[in-house]
């Protein structure tokens, strides 16, 4: 049987998402977390003001999300109440931030054997787009509903394969 590059388990046609732009980027809503360190000056800090000294003692679990076996070392993205996480296994998911409910998973077809070892450190996004180094391809995915929008094959030095006839290493 063939299984789907993506699966939609939410309808997100009336899903709102304000595209990610330069200036939110540089000034983030307290409310998101659009990059890894969350702002340009790294400092992972949150300006969020509901938990303090006073209240910190009391914070319980307010969900958890079961993941396949697999490293997982991503820091995940938030906006717009939707958090974005590279899960191991080759996947993409977005859930929920409110309660963890997946809203829709990209699954990378790769070997089976590869899966419990396909890793990725980060991802990223811009615009309505999830940019994502897969094992094998670096992809863009449409953050309201997980499809793939593009891909770049990557050789095994790490180098995109670009349709231009020729290699240039996107990658850091």
């Amino acid at each position: 049987a063939l299984v789907p590059a993506f699966l939609l388990l939410a309808q997100q046609s009336d899903r709102k998402l304000v595209p990610v732009t330069t200036k939110m980027l540089e000034n983030p809503s307290p409310n998101d977390w659009l990059m890894y360190n969350r702002t340009y000056d790294s400092q992972r800090f949150s300006p969020l003001k509901q938990i303090n000294k006073a209240n910190v003692g009391q914070l319980k679990l307010a969900w958890s999300k079961k993941q396949t076996n697999g490293t997982q070392e991503t820091i995940p993205l938030v906006h717009d109440g939707v958090m974005y996480i590279q899960a191991p296994g080759a996947s993409v998911q977005a859930l929920d931030a409110t309660n963890g409910e997946l809203i829709w998973q990209y699954d990378r077809p790769i070997p089976a054997n590869q899966k419990t070892g396909a890793k990725a450190k980060t991802i990223a996004m811009w615009e309505d787009m999830i940019f994502w180094t897969a094992p094998d391809a670096v992809v863009a995915l449409d953050a309201r509903n997980g499809e793939m929008r593009w891909e770049a094959k990557t050789d095994t030095r790490g180098g995109a394969v670009l349709n231009l006839g020729y290699n240039k290493n996107l990658l850091p």
